[in-house]
């Protein structure tokens, strides 16, 4: 069974997307900021969905620095997952690394493309 972190400020956002990943049959863990974020990984620090979930948040606030950090992180634990490396890559790529964010947007395509062909 999955695992999703949904964090928003929004309560009805939240409510929204959590009702919907429970149709799903997917188990939703849902706190309302960031914090309560980075205190649901605390509780579970080698969970890749709560590290994923903090790291792009840091992202869309801007800090990019933090995001790249938990991504990099988090890949030495979880190396074959694509959106992983999708998100390292969109990170570098905000941070003015272009080689890197290249070479991450390409093992995301490769690690994408071998997810396809087996469950991951």
């Amino acid at each position: 069974m999955y695992r999703v972190l949904v964090a928003d400020d929004e309560k009805n956002i939240r409510n929204s997307i959590s009702d919907f990943l429970k149709l799903e049959n997917i188990d939703v863990v849902v706190v309302g900021d960031g914090l309560l974020a980075k205190k649901a990984l605390q509780n579970d620090p080698d969970n890749m969905v709560y590290s994923d979930n903090l790291a792009w948040m840091n992202y869309i606030k801007g800090d990019y620095k933090s995001s790249r950090e938990i991504l990099e992180k988090c890949l030495k634990k979880h190396i074959s997952f694509p959106v992983l490396w999708y998100h390292l890559g969109m990170t570098c790529l905000k941070l003015n690394q272009k080689e890197l964010a290249k070479k991450y947007l390409l093992k995301s395509l490769i690690f994408r493309i071998s997810c396809s062909k087996s469950f991951c």
